[in-house]
């Protein structure tokens, strides 16, 4: 009796790997077209991202901060809101 139990367990186990398989295939198979897909797409967008002059990526975080900052630094500089340059007794222009 635990001969028979242990043969139709196999059976089964091996009848579910039979009907499983192609499943298994034809998922990984939709995965290996969605990607390569994805890929031709993205390959493309960039290359004419990159001859029409735009970024191929877009900005990091760190970089947008950085801007930022620079912007301000260079609004609020002690030379950025004069008029006209100074000039020393000697008649030349300074800074």
């Amino acid at each position: 009796m635990k001969e028979l139990a242990g043969f139709i367990k196999r059976t089964f186990i091996g009848v579910a790997y039979v009907i499983g398989s192609p499943i298994i295939a034809l998922v990984f198979v939709f995965f290996f077209i969605y990607g390569t897909v994805i890929f031709l797409f993205s390959s493309l967008h960039s290359v004419y991202l990159f001859f029409s002059g735009q970024g191929v990526f877009s900005p990091f975080e760190e970089d947008l901060k950085a801007n930022t900052r620079y912007e301000f630094m260079q609004r609020n500089h002690p030379t950025a809101h004069r008029e006209t340059p100074l000039v020393s007794e000697t008649g030349e222009k300074t800074l």
